[in-house]
């Protein structure tokens, strides 16, 4: 019988060589089967719980093509640690006749009474996982308790290797950066125009790119950004966030804590401002943050700046500028390109307006009425009363024919009088139900009030949710604005352009304090 391995370990911190291990032990199991080892598969350093690895769904794939008998692992530990994933993979290779064999623990899905063994494992292997994760935040809340770094390193400091950890030490270059941030910030100046000098200088921001407004600012309420980082106060915030994998695997999820979850470690030997600094500079905060709200868009991040590719976003509540023109200044983009909300967004929503009237478009809506009104006739109470008395009333007819051909025969008229006491008695049962909505053709009424809706479309956009956003992005794809010398043009994925607005007076964006 043929044969596959399947190796895997969990973190970086672990031996690459525990694969080699692992596939001598496979081997020396497949000898002693008899077995043909056809294929060798691992994963490195990433977590049984991610079910998208890449070595297990090739080993699953050449499973499901019939290249493989056998499924030879150390322990089943390797294969899974989600136990959802465990029984859903466990169905499908035994609906297929394949076999799996833990080596070390004794799994063999061939024997009588193995799913109760895989059962008690399975429930072991999920334990460890969390045990393994909580013991990790302990060590790591260790660290913290004896002043040493957790997590990632803040902008003005970097860390030095000691016993146990890394030790968090000021970065005095990027340090006296902080330090104009702040002093810059209580001087009146906005993050956009900190942000613009900064990248005029070209002074590399905390991701060695260029400067972002959002990365001086942040979120206050989640201490994000350089001027909520109390780090800078010497006061070591950890425990904010925490990370979680969806069920079924998937990418692991950050997840903010309640506040009082979190955990602070004084340092005073790393503080960089002083206590009167940070309070002018989000006393600034406070006075330009009040009463503020942001402009609604409906295209806001959905076109492009047709010279650097960057979002272009509400400058205000009447133009759409380059963000990063806005926020990160003329030294990573010198377009000054404004264009008029109003004359973007209506003609935008015109191409839309124009898809959504198109043959093909109409001819999906009518389809998709018509699958309702099935739907909504199949669970109407009054839908087997209308059958039978469309069925009478046909019978009745014929009756009636019959009768004229006949000359009048008894029986007939018997079955004609039964028939017509019978569609009276239908009729008062359906009069005494609830008023049903009936749904005769309703398509070419719809079609009309469909259209009116669409002529309104500009205006119903105001408010878009989400979710039609992203609808208007889908139907748009990529849309570049570019300046001509006569005007604004909208350039689509197709490579046309497509007029916005005549004329080149438009107002360059600025930087506001």
């Amino acid at each position: 019988m043929t044969a596959a391995i399947y190796a895997r370990y969990s973190t970086d911190r672990q031996q690459a060589s525990s694969i080699e291990d692992q596939i001598r032990v496979c081997h020396e199991r497949a000898a002693a089967e008899g077995l043909t080892v056809a294929a060798t598969y691992d994963d490195r350093a990433i977590s049984g719980a991610v079910v998208d690895r890449a070595g297990y769904q090739q080993l699953l794939t050449a499973a499901r093509d019939g290249h493989v008998q056998v499924i030879l692992v150390e322990e089943v530990s390797r294969l899974w640690r989600s136990q959802s994933e465990q029984w859903r993979c466990v169905e499908e290779l035994e609906f297929a006749g394949i076999r799996v064999i833990g080596v070390r623990d004794g799994i063999d899905t061939s024997r009588d009474g193995f799913d109760l063994l895989l059962a008690v494992q399975g429930a072991m292997n999920a334990r460890a996982r969390k045990e393994t994760a909580w013991r990790t935040h302990r060590g790591l809340s260790g660290r913290v308790a004896r002043g040493l770094c957790a997590g990632g390193v803040p902008y003005g400091y970097r860390t030095e290797a000691v016993e146990g950890g890394k030790l968090l030490v000021i970065d005095e270059q990027r340090a006296d950066v902080v330090r104009r941030i702040f002093e810059l910030r209580a001087a009146g100046w906005s993050p956009r125009r900190i942000a613009a000098l900064f990248n005029e200088e070209g002074l590399p921001s905390p991701r060695g790119s260029t400067w972002a407004a959002s990365a001086i600012y942040g979120h206050p309420k989640k201490g994000t950004g350089i001027l909520n980082n109390e780090m800078y106060l010497g006061r070591y915030l950890w425990n904010r966030t925490r990370w979680v994998r969806p069920p079924g695997g998937g990418p692991r999820k950050r997840i903010d804590r309640p506040r009082e979850e979190w955990q602070a470690q004084e340092l005073p030997e790393l503080r960089i401002i002083t206590d009167d600094l940070w309070h002018a500079a989000h006393a600034r905060q406070a006075s330009t943050r009040k009463g503020q709200r942001p402009p609604r868009s409906l295209l806001s991040g959905l076109i492009r700046c047709g010279q650097c590719g960057a979002p272009m976003v509400a400058r205000d509540h009447y133009r759409y500028a380059c963000s990063h023109h806005l926020y990160r200044g003329p030294a990573v983009c010198d377009s000054s390109l404004a264009v008029p909300r109003k004359d973007t967004d209506q003609t935008l929503l015109g191409i839309i307006r124009e898809q959504l009237l198109s043959p093909d478009a109409i001819k999906a809506l009518q389809t998709e009425v018509r699958a309702v009104v099935r739907e909504m006739n199949a669970t109407d109470p009054s839908l087997p009363l209308r059958e039978r008395l469309e069925g009478l009333d046909q019978e009745i007819a014929r009756l009636v024919d019959a009768v004229a051909a006949s000359g009048g025969s008894q029986a007939l008229l018997a079955r004609l009088q039964t028939a017509e006491a019978e569609r009276d008695q239908v009729r008062r049962e359906l009069d005494q139900l609830p008023d049903q909505e009936r749904l005769p053709d309703i398509i070419p009424g719809l079609i009309d009030r469909y259209r009116e809706a669409l002529d309104l479309l500009p205006e119903e956009m105001k408010d878009a949710p989400p979710e039609a956003r992203q609808a208007v992005a889908d139907m748009l794809g990529e849309v570049r604005i570019v300046a001509d010398g006569d005007g604004f043009y909208a350039e689509v994925e197709t490579g046309s352009l497509i007029r916005l607005v005549a004329g080149a007076g438009f107002e360059p964006a600025t930087f506001g304090l």
